[in-house]
């Protein structure tokens, strides 16, 4: 999944992250494993679209789907 920010908190005001991707992953491990043979190749290929620094941010899934 990609997604591009739109809005901060507050109205009218900045998003905390331009955009993020996610991978979803058995374990950190696993992520390490997979991202890990393509590293070099992936941060290469950002700056053709950015000059962001980008930033690794690992979670847990806690829930998975929600009936609000």
């Amino acid at each position: 999944m990609v997604d591009k920010g739109i809005s901060g908190r507050g109205l009218g005001t900045d998003p905390v992250y331009a955009a993020k991707c996610e991978f979803v992953c058995t374990s950190v491990e696993a992520y390490r494993a997979a991202s890990g043979q393509h590293q070099q190749e992936i941060r290469g290929d950002i700056a053709n679209y950015t000059d962001i620094q980008p930033m690794v941010k690992i979670n847990e899934v806690v829930v998975e789907r929600s009936e609000v």
